[in-house]
């Protein structure tokens, strides 16, 4: 067999194996999903498929988050109206609605991601009541964001100080709640004012056991 015919059967091979372990991934996220929320079965397929294209150690963050924020209500909507999706993210661009709103920081800091719209536009849609066709409640738009978002923050993280601090889902989920902004060394008033890490550790702990 000639060299070129092996390296394209090496190549086929490849991809096969990848769609298969990312067929796995989709199956263990809908069965997931399926355990810790009630959402109908059309979002729930669409939400795992989309989930599937990320890889586990993403996935280790995101499906917690997800799970605590929104249990994966695509539609959810926090915060007086300002929190938004499945990972409710901030559209508040203050009183005066001069500032950058916390999905606008997300979308300006990652040109890399393709998000092809207009923000102010799909924002004037959704304050319209024009959800199904408004791009901020696409839920590839919205892993998206949440993806980029935790990027974010773990780097924020490493960054924090002068000795390397490891991303962990403590301090990711703390920044995520609190804020990208917000001083890492406050984390311990955080946590003892709010149970927000103990909801994600326990969706995380059902996670590992059984799905992932």
């Amino acid at each position: 067999m000639k060299w070129w015919r092996l390296i394209i059967l090496g190549i086929i091979s490849l991809k096969l194996n990848m769609e298969v372990r990312r067929m796995e991934r989709e199956t263990n996220i809908y069965d997931y999903i399926q355990e810790v929320s009630k959402i109908d079965e059309k979002d729930r397929r669409a939400i795992s498929k989309e989930l599937s294209k990320y890889s586990k150690d993403e996935l280790l963050f995101m499906l917690p988050i997800i799970t605590n924020e929104s249990n994966f209500n695509k539609f959810a909507i926090g915060d007086n109206g300002n929190s938004i999706g499945l990972g409710q993210i901030s559209i508040y661009k203050g009183e005066n609605n001069d500032k950058t709103s916390t999905m606008e920081m997300i979308i300006l800091n990652n040109p890399q991601s393709g998000y092809n719209f207009n923000f102010l536009y799909e924002l004037q849609k959704y304050k319209n009541g024009e959800l199904d066709s408004c791009k901020l409640f696409d839920i590839k738009v919205q892993l998206k964001l949440i993806s980029d978002y935790i990027k974010m923050i773990k780097l924020k993280i490493i960054k924090s100080t002068d000795n390397y601090i490891e991303p962990t889902l403590k301090n990711i989920s703390y920044l995520y709640n609190a804020g990208i902004n917000s001083n890492i060394d406050n984390i311990n008033i955080w946590l003892s004012n709010y149970n927000y890490y103990d909801n994600v550790t326990y969706y995380y702990m059902i996670l590992t056991k059984n799905f992932l």
